[in-house]
């Protein structure tokens, strides 16, 4: 009776964490996708806030200094994103940026610049200081953010791309400008450093030891990750263009165990990422340790087509009911040696 009270007790316990699991899970991925959602959708509506100011003609494309303070000033207002800037049709380029060392910057290529991407350092209220790099040529109407958003018409995501300081991977939410009588003035830029959507998702609580990473939905390229890990290999170092040497990996080639373990899972399961076309819920082990695993899809209208990843280890739902299964298991030890007591006593 001892043993099949304690079988039970932890049979009942491993029924109660599933259940648990299959509820915290869903809760946690949705959290995940609400807060992912809103956190990239300010980018968007930094470039929507820009482009009806320039269509009132509240403010002035054709001044550069008027342009590089006023993105100088949003840039320190959305620290979460890495870039703000404006190209015109002349091929010119206007910008603020946070380097990924955290130098606040103006970029600029123009007729007086010989249409290279020239940085400058900055003080703290945005006035250049110096030059920090002559630059390289740079024609934005070759750059996929630029024609994207002018064929299309709207705003739109970019591919994800290497800096040209090639220590950060970026993606880019660009859209058409155009003024009160729908002519085209240029296209305004907001861009994202991938490593910020890593700390991003960081800052949320995945259980107590779980973690939530992002992937191309269609490639299968990590994009962010919860882990310490960035989305994005060297190499070869002596390359001559710096964007050049970096790269984004596969999640399966992740160094993170569980990122690696679970879209090795995936795989298996799917074949396909681009397979996975609801929320889902799978488990795996590692080392015999078993991990519950939610996968489902992230898509807008503006080309993004992500795969979101929360994995949370059986351990962080166990620790409780364990505890409770050993507290049962001495019980009925107690109670066995009471009984086995009495028993003697009677006889």
């Amino acid at each position: 009776m001892v043993s099949l009270t304690g079988y039970l007790s932890f049979k009942n316990g491993q029924k109660a964490v599933n259940n648990i699991a299959t509820r915290l899970l869903s809760e946690i991925s949705q959290r995940v996708q609400q807060n992912l959602h809103t956190f990239l959708e300010t980018t968007q509506q930094i470039n929507h806030n820009n482009a009806n100011s320039i269509k009132l003609a509240q403010l002035n494309i054709q001044d550069y200094s008027i342009l590089e303070n006023y993105f100088f000033e949003q840039l320190k207002l959305f620290n979460q994103v890495s870039l703000i800037g404006f190209a015109n049709k002349n091929k010119e380029f206007i910008s603020a940026e946070i380097f990924p060392d955290g130098s606040l910057t103006i970029r600029a290529s123009s007729k007086s610049t010989k249409y290279n991407l020239r940085t400058y350092t900055t003080n703290k209220e945005g006035t250049r200081t110096g030059i920090k790099d002559f630059g390289k040529p740079y024609d934005t109407q070759r750059r996929d953010w630029y024609n994207k958003a002018i064929v299309e018409e709207r705003p739109i995501w970019s591919e994800i791309y290497p800096h040209n300081s090639g220590i950060a991977l970026y993606i880019a939410a660009s859209q058409p400008a155009y003024d009160k009588q729908g002519n085209l003035q240029g296209v305004l830029l907001s861009n994202l450093n991938l490593s910020k959507i890593g700390t991003f998702l960081n800052k949320l609580k995945i259980g107590k030891t779980g973690i939530s990473f992002i992937i191309e939905r269609q490639s299968g390229r990590l994009v962010a990750t919860s882990t310490n890990e960035k989305p994005f290999r060297s190499n070869n170092l002596e390359l001559q263009l710096a964007e050049n040497r970096i790269k984004p990996f596969f999640a399966i080639d992740s160094k993170d165990i569980k990122t690696q373990f679970a879209a090795k899972c995936l795989k298996t399961q799917f074949h396909e990422f681009n397979s996975v076309n609801s929320s889902k819920q799978l488990d795996f082990a590692i080392h015999g340790k078993r991990q519950f695993i939610q996968v489902l899809p992230f898509q807008d209208n503006r080309g993004l087509d992500w795969l979101i990843v929360v994995v949370v280890p059986e351990d962080d739902f166990m620790e409780e009911i364990n505890a409770n299964t050993r507290t049962t298991i001495v019980l009925c030890i107690i109670a066995l040696i009471v009984a086995v007591a009495v028993g003697v006593l009677i006889l």
